[in-house]
């Protein structure tokens, strides 16, 4: 089960091996999270995030660059000159209205290229939710802001408790790059076509859509299973020696319910715990999770084909006992050893073991009566 919204698969349908692309840009934009695509280049990071944004219809979508040029009235819209040639009280005032502040969704390009004080500055806005430069104050309008980097989020971290703090406050991240890079993963990208009108998923989305799976995410229930499973996960995590800040454990909440509003349900499931994978430090233990609930699919299926098995054998010694002659009699003594060598076949753990082997046996048992009977009715014909 993934968490990706129709319209964003649809955007991202020429690029291959974006699936975890596509599931933390979904994740992000429901749950109303910031989030980080980095690595190296060459990927189509800013690529994928232009074609999903591209497609949010109603809304201001825009790109903000960074770099070393970058400064906090180009952040925030400019100076107000204004204000700055006041001759009774001159003050920096910026034009926030003209800034990412007022849109809707923002799309930043390398951010953490730009200075020091710049980055402090974001972060007190971030944090806040709301620039505040002395008497001027500005409330935030925008959403979810991406951002597309070459550097790592743990490089930049390392550079004191201001820079981790800014990268808290884009909680899902996500290192783009191929699984492989064989000659196969190469004809795959050039042979891949992008063809809407063949395709039923949505194109587009429009912001109204947006803000009520945000609001569907917000009310989604999360029962106390789940909710003591999360629980014991990022705990487990800590006694390993990891550091999960019950800021990232509420972002954990907030990312499986937005996993379950994205696939259309008002309750999280166990299944929905494993996107929290995107959030740092917290691979391991979804990785761990991922690997139990795969061993339990396999498990289900094989209880479920067991007990069709049982169905199927019940049936034949009904049918068995209805029988006459000798054809009769081996049919169901060879479809009955069939079903056995299928039984058998089987893949089980030890604790579905006997229940396996009591269907094999029964079968292989049923079958060979069949048989006996086929002879004796041979010998009374």
């Amino acid at each position: 089960m993934s968490a990706i919204l129709p319209f964003v698969r649809h955007s991202t349908a020429r690029f291959v091996k974006a699936d975890s692309v596509r599931e933390v840009v979904s994740l992000g934009l429901v749950s109303g999270k910031n989030f980080i695509l980095f690595g190296p280049g060459g990927h189509g990071k800013s690529e994928m995030l232009d074609a999903i944004f591209s497609n949010i219809k109603d809304a201001s979508c825009k790109v903000q660059m960074f770099g070393e040029g970058m400064d906090e009235a180009r952040l925030y819209g400019g100076i107000n000159l204004k204000k700055i040639n006041d001759p009774d009280s001159p003050a920096i005032v910026y034009h926030p209205e003209r800034s990412f502040l007022s849109w809707d969704y923002a799309i930043f390009e390398e951010l953490f290229d730009a200075p020091t004080m710049v980055l402090l500055s974001l972060k007190d806005t971030l944090t806040a939710a709301c620039l505040r430069n002395g008497e001027q104050q500005f409330s935030m309008q925008t959403k979810v802001i991406a951002c597309a980097t070459n550097r790592e989020p743990a490089e930049v971290a390392s550079a004191g408790t201001a820079a981790q703090a800014l990268i808290e406050r884009f909680p899902l991240q996500l290192r783009v790059k191929w699984d492989s890079y064989k000659s196969e993963d190469y004809r795959q990208m050039f042979n891949q076509t992008y063809v809407a009108a063949a395709s039923t998923l949505a194109t587009t989305i429009t912001n109204a859509e947006l803000t009520q799976l945000r609001s569907r995410a917000s009310s989604a229930h999360i029962p106390m299973d789940i909710s003591n499973l999360l629980a014991s996960l990022i705990a487990s995590l800590v006694e390993k020696g990891g550091v999960v800040a019950p800021r990232t454990a509420m972002y954990a909440r907030d990312v499986i319910k937005a996993s379950a509003a994205i696939n259309n349900r008002d309750v999280v499931t166990k299944e929905d715990l494993l996107t929290i994978k995107y959030l740092p430090g917290c691979e391991e233990i979804a990785a761990g999770l991922e690997k139990e609930l795969a061993t339990l699919e396999i498990k289900n299926k094989a209880l479920e084909t067991i007990g069709k098995l049982r169905t199927i054998f019940t049936e034949l010694q009904e049918t068995y006992q209805s029988c006459k002659s000798p054809i009769d009699f081996l049919k169901i003594s060879k479809k009955a050893a069939d079903l056995a060598r299928k039984a058998a076949a089987i893949q089980v753990d030890d604790s579905l073991y006997a229940i396996r082997e009591d269907v094999v046996t029964k079968l292989n048992l049923l079958s060979s009566q069949a048989l006996v009977a086929a002879t004796n009715a041979t010998k009374t014909e």
